[in-house]
């Protein structure tokens, strides 16, 4: 009787142990889960940062193409400007109330010109600067948010590593802990089928 209890008790506690792993195992797995999830939020975070970078320097890019859209147009401002002179001049008509007058008409209508043929292209372009000093505002405030998104999903990668290897160990323990209680079980059969056997051990296991 002294074995069958100790081998009943032994059962228990493998039973136990076996459950406190199940625990363990549970509260490892939601810890990795976590885990898992904060690194998809810093890689979206990560990825929504990259994205602002691409676009502030398309902006830039928006901005040096807009530059160099005006600067060719007023250099063809001011070589029709000089043709315009030495035009009036070789009519023999050239003085300066004559000129300003001339040049005036000259750069008003131009400037019309433009407004009206490339409005879309200005309104764009100033929508661009506009978003470009928002953007490039907010890219100086968060410059480094990138290298800060990569080092938090290192730090996330190790500690998920740590807790698997935990997870692992506690898995192990669990085989083990299987194993003990096959031993266990089977001892404790082959004892309930000599306790059986003997008619003298079963009639003292009848109540009196």
């Amino acid at each position: 009787m002294s074995d069958t209890m100790y081998l009943l008790d032994s059962l228990r506690v493998a039973e136990s142990s076996e459950n406190k792993i199940y625990e363990i195992q549970d509260k490892l797995s939601k810890t990795i889960e976590d885990s898992k999830e904060s690194i998809l939020r810093l890689q979206e975070s990560v990825t929504e940062k990259t994205n602002i970078i691409h676009q502030v320097e398309n902006i830039e890019d928006e901005i040096s193409s807009g530059n160099e859209f005006l600067k060719a147009h007023l250099i063809v401002l001011i070589v029709a400007a000089v043709f315009f002179f030495f035009f009036l001049k070789g009519e023999g008509i050239l003085n300066v109330s004559t000129y300003l007058q001339s040049l005036s008409v000259f750069v008003f209508s131009t400037i019309v010109h433009f407004s009206i043929e490339y409005k879309g292209s200005f309104n764009e372009l100033k929508k661009a600067s506009k978003d470009a000093l928002s953007s490039r505002s907010y890219f100086k405030r968060t410059k480094n948010v990138k290298q800060t998104a990569n080092n938090s999903i290192n730090e996330y990668e190790t500690y998920i590593s740590r807790y698997q290897d935990i997870l692992n160990k506690a898995e192990s323990e669990i085989y083990e802990l299987d194993d003990s209680l096959f031993e266990i079980q089977r001892e404790k059969t082959n004892l309930v089928d000599e306790l059986f056997s003997n008619s003298e051990c079963i009639a003292r296991l009848k109540p009196e």
